[in-house]
């Protein structure tokens, strides 16, 4: 995998990029920095420490579609292509092979999640020849679209994250037995890195910054998992 990432001013010039805070830059940079050759990263909750960023300036970033997460946790740098570009003997493919599939290639080199009118997925498009980036021909009539400023896939499946709460709870549950979104926001990211074999400690870290203790977390996930089997019964 190479080592130099580059940046284009396309994205940090860009206004809705200026607007994030200095934490929410510093995780994108850092994001930038340890994606794979494809501008995929499993590493999010590093990315964050390093950066000393929070679960909101990662927000930022997945509102303003300057990332695209998936359900497993792992993200992609949307516009990768339009900044990195390698020779096919220094090119390493992803391992995340199953979300690359799902997504497709803008003609300004952004990507996008791909599904056709029946709902099928379709195989993000790839050059064979020695640079791995976009077609000079590709056909795209989104191609004036720098950043897709507003855009939200259509019919993505892509699960919203819960909206920030002003005063988060104390290491406990309300007494009605319903949970606030930051609690299940940090168990369903926690559940995640956990299914995957990641590092949980950082996450961790901040849901107690937050005031949620790894107790009241673990019992908001086993209520998940209950949840998810009752479901599935």
């Amino acid at each position: 995998m190479a080592e130099r990432r580059m940046l284009t001013r396309k994205i940090t010039d860009d206004d809705r990029f200026t607007e994030l805070s200095s934490s929410a830059q510093a995780l994108y940079m850092h994001l930038n920095m340890a994606a794979d050759d494809d501008g995929f990263n499993s590493q999010v909750s590093t990315a964050m420490f390093r950066a000393h960023a929070s679960v909101q300036d990662l927000e930022a970033l997945l509102s303003k579609r300057f990332i695209i997460q998936f359900e497993n946790g792992v993200i992609v740098i949307k516009h990768w292509r339009m900044a990195n570009a390698l020779r096919k003997d220094r090119y390493s493919p992803t391992s995340f092979q199953e979300e690359l599939a799902r997504l497709d290639l803008k003609a300004n080199g952004a990507y996008t999640e791909r599904r056709l009118p029946d709902g099928c997925q379709m195989v993000a498009s790839r050059l064979p020849d020695g640079c791995h980036r976009i077609g000079e021909d590709r056909e795209d009539k989104d191609s004036t679209d720098q950043g897709s400023q507003g855009e939200r896939g259509s019919g993505g499946k892509q699960e919203a994250l819960p909206a920030p709460v002003e005063k988060p709870v104390e290491n406990s549950t309300p007494a009605n037995g319903e949970t606030d979104g930051r609690i299940d926001f940090f168990a369903k990211q926690i559940l995640i890195h956990k299914r995957h074999g990641y590092k949980t400690d950082v996450l961790y870290s901040w849901a107690a910054n937050e005031g949620y203790s790894a107790a009241v977390i673990d019992d908001r996930i086993i209520q998940l998992e209950q949840q998810k089997e009752a479901e599935q019964s």
